[in-house]
């Protein structure tokens, strides 16, 4: 299902957007681009008994400015943050959605992005269809292990 038809149909609003085609010298894919052109505005998914939210997608404009140096280098495009902070991502290379453990990447906890970085075997798409329609979707980084297993264990 497109992106803009998946939010439409759960009510969820957006607002449309000029997305570029490159990000901090990155060339962007169709479906980040088509992704991006409908992220106007901040979108924030389940909010808790806390007041939070388990998923924040970020807007246009605060996607182009939050990227970081070391998740650029390794083709991860930032997008959103989990509840606890680790940061949503779309590997550019295999369209695929992740997380980043920000604690690990701030603190330089790790000697290579794998160490830290935890892809699911699905794009945008995918994902925003199971977070939208499910509330025990894949929701930060830890979950992501859980689901696709430590690659270090």
């Amino acid at each position: 299902m497109e992106i803009e038809s998946l939010l439409k149909s759960h009510s969820i609003q957006y607002k449309k957007a000029e997305a570029p085609e490159y990000v901090c010298g990155l060339r962007l894919t169709k479906s980040v681009i088509n992704y991006l052109s409908i992220m106007g505005v901040e979108i924030n998914l389940h909010q808790t008994k806390s007041g939070t939210y388990l998923t924040t997608l970020y807007d246009i404009n605060y996607i182009l400015n939050v990227q970081d140096d070391v998740c650029l280098k390794n083709h991860l495009l930032i997008i959103g943050t989990a509840s606890n902070g680790d940061y949503l991502v779309i590997n550019l290379l295999s369209n695929h959605i992740g997380y980043v453990f920000t604690d690990d990447l701030s603190e330089e906890n790790y000697d290579d992005i794998t160490d830290i970085y935890r892809e699911l075997p699905y794009g945008i798409e995918e994902f925003l269809n199971e977070a939208v329609s499910n509330e025990d979707y894949i929701s930060d980084g830890f979950k992501a292990e859980e689901y696709i297993g430590n690659p270090f264990d």
